[in-house]
């Protein structure tokens, strides 16, 4: 990487942010360097991992590619000056469609090393704080998504959470988002925004929540507590004057 692709030097923490191209990381990572969240220190700065970067706050990384390890290294080598990794977001998505069994398996080898990588350039006096934006389809049966799918978000969740219930120098909860949704016909008693999320990322990025760890934390204003009947019922509301 460049040097023109380092952070600022006045910063005093690195987040990573996988999957920063949708909606709310996006916005996640935005808010982070326009100072709008300080996670719990006075100014961190946020690190794009993305397969096609294209600012100065990315750094290119793909799960897919095993050189990603070294490039990340190469660019927090660089940056060294503006802080140590403090928080690891992971919400990449899955391109199921390139998926195999030796392809997910290469590719959890990687994110261990991106673990691994996160806890060498970590703060001597802290944890790194991960945080995985998981599915619904980790635990539970998605007729919309592959068997594959549904192993491959399973087996991060597991690596992760044993990895960080086994080791001081890490920690990681897990988010499971409801209905993201920009729709009319979206009922708005159980639709989210990012303002529903962010604030739980930063808060589990936190020192306040050192105590949290290996946790599973649903974001969908209580959908998962009601009946599938119920929930389906409740999806999309009528309009009373169109009746």
């Amino acid at each position: 990487m460049s040097a023109n692709s380092s952070a600022d030097s006045n910063n005093d923490g690195v987040i990573l942010v996988t999957g920063a191209s949708s909606r709310i990381m996006g916005e996640f990572v935005k808010q982070i360097n326009d100072r709008q969240i300080t996670a719990g220190i006075s100014r961190p700065a946020a690190i794009s991992l993305t397969r096609r970067p294209n600012s100065k706050t990315d750094c290119e990384f793909d799960f897919s590619d095993d050189k990603s390890i070294y490039r990340l290294d190469q660019h927090l080598r660089e940056i060294e000056k503006s802080g140590k990794v403090i928080g690891l977001v992971l919400a990449h998505r899955c391109r199921e469609h390139e998926s195999s069994l030796m392809k997910i398996a290469a590719e959890l080898e990687i994110l261990q090393s991106l673990v691994k990588l996160c806890i060498k350039n970590r703060s001597c006096h802290s944890k790194v704080s991960m945080v995985l934006i998981g599915s619904t389809a980790s635990r539970r049966y998605c007729p919309e998504q592959t068997p594959l799918y549904h192993m491959k978000k399973a087996a991060e969740e597991a690596l992760l959470t044993s990895y960080a219930i086994s080791s001081d120098e890490v920690r990681l909860n897990t988010i499971v988002p409801g209905f993201v949704v920009r729709s009319e016909e979206m009922n708005p008693s159980i639709n989210l925004s990012t303002s529903d999320i962010i604030p739980v990322i930063q808060f589990l990025l936190s020192k306040e929540s050192d105590a949290i760890n290996g946790q599973r934390i649903a974001i969908d204003k209580g959908l998962s507590q009601i009946s599938i009947f119920s929930a389906l019922a409740g999806l999309f509301r009528v309009s009373s004057k169109s009746s």
